[in-house]
């Protein structure tokens, strides 16, 4: 366990503002991967067994076939769950009403969807400290329009709620590996 935590920002996100436009372009994605987390929590929120939301809700998919989500630090290996699209190409809980999008399991979400278009990066852990960078991923920079939203908060507004979804994908991070699918790459 780390004694000390260092946050570092990007000039990027500092410099900006977001606000979700409910474009559903994140909704969209070719692959999320569901950590067995992630899995239970939204079976049980939708009072499904785990068996059956696979079955309706989920693709195992080969990692050799998923583009890589995680910094260059990790290598995915194995059989991983992501949703299984619906007929317009998105996530099965993306719905569109009145041309704005909405999530039909919004509070209990993946944490890769509670992040977006943040993403994240840490140093290699430190006896006494840990580094931890918070910036835009590429695509949520090149692709969405609550970037930059008139309507948009600046970063400390926003601050706790995308450093505690960061939080909780390292957590998801370190279940991948506990679960055998990521192996961190010794540099």
């Amino acid at each position: 366990m780390t004694a000390n935590f260092q946050r570092f920002i990007s000039p990027r996100v500092k410099n900006s503002t977001y606000a979700c436009s409910r474009c559903g372009k994140c909704c969209k994605f070719p692959e999320i991967i569901l950590s067995n987390r992630e899995i239970r929590a939204i079976a049980i929120q939708l009072n499904i067994p785990i068996t059956k939301f696979k079955e309706i809700y989920l693709v195992k998919k080969e990692i050799h076939q998923i583009r890589s989500v995680f910094s260059e630090r990790f290598e995915i290996q194995g059989e991983v769950f992501i949703f299984r699209k619906n007929d317009q190409g998105s996530c099965p809980f993306h719905q569109v009403t009145d041309e704005k999008a909405s999530c039909q399991i919004y509070h209990f979400r993946p944490i890769v969807c509670r992040l977006y278009p943040f993403t994240w990066k840490t140093s290699a852990p430190l006896e006494k400290q840990m580094q931890l960078a918070i910036d835009f991923s590429q695509n949520g920079w090149d692709e969405c329009p609550g970037i930059n939203n008139t309507a948009g908060q600046k970063w400390d507004a926003l601050r706790e709620e995308v450093t505690g979804a960061v939080l909780l994908s390292t957590i998801q991070s370190n279940e991948l590996i506990a679960d055998g699918f990521l192996n961190q790459i010794a540099k």
